[in-house]
């Protein structure tokens, strides 16, 4: 049986390559939806291929070009009802996470946590 982090990164890894999404949570009033199966994942995957979301893929080119490192992972959440935001968590070289939350219908970098 895979572990449930193996899994999660397969999964990941495949919505990446497929420019989708992913999910986790951060802050309080950031409230987090599953968009790795289900409802939300088709949601996420609909919106993007009605242009109303940027895809996963450009959103990840926007955070690595300003900021270099690992990419832990990447999630489609709500900032409130009916505003979808990604949240890619990179590991940086120092080690430090960092915490970028990207308007989904923009590509604009929001909030970073953890500069």
């Amino acid at each position: 049986m895979r572990s449930p982090q193996l899994l999660r990164s397969l999964v990941l890894a495949s919505l990446i390559l497929a420019g989708i999404d992913g999910s986790h949570a951060s802050a309080e009033h950031w409230r987090a939806r599953d968009s790795v199966g289900g409802r939300d994942h088709d949601e996420a995957r609909e919106g993007v291929a009605q242009g109303r979301l940027v895809p996963l893929g450009e959103v990840i080119r926007i955070v690595r070009g300003r900021y270099s490192g690992q990419l832990l992972d990447a999630s489609l959440h709500e900032l409130v009802p009916g505003q979808p935001v990604y949240r890619v968590l990179i590991l940086m070289q120092d080690g430090r996470r960092v915490a970028v939350w990207v308007d989904a219908r923009s590509g604009a970098i929001l909030r970073v946590e953890g500069e």
